[in-house]
């Protein structure tokens, strides 16, 4: 997103956790995807390196599933 790549870490985080959120009964899964993808950058960027971790291999794992990766 704009806010990420312009360093608005707080509120790019935001719009990933609406995402996730909103996605809890359907998406489709690149949106899912996106989302995790998105949350372990901005984890990684502010040093949060163990909570990243856990959303790149969430998103890896969905990426695997659903024939992405």
């Amino acid at each position: 997103t704009t806010y990420y790549e312009t360093g608005h870490y707080e509120k790019a985080s935001s719009f990933f956790e609406r995402t996730l959120a909103r996605c809890v009964v359907d998406c489709r899964p690149e949106i899912l995807l996106s989302a995790r993808k998105g949350l372990g950058a901005i984890n990684f960027q502010l040093g949060n390196l163990e909570v990243a971790e856990e959303y790149f291999i969430s998103a890896y794992h969905l990426a695997e599933e659903k024939g992405f990766a």
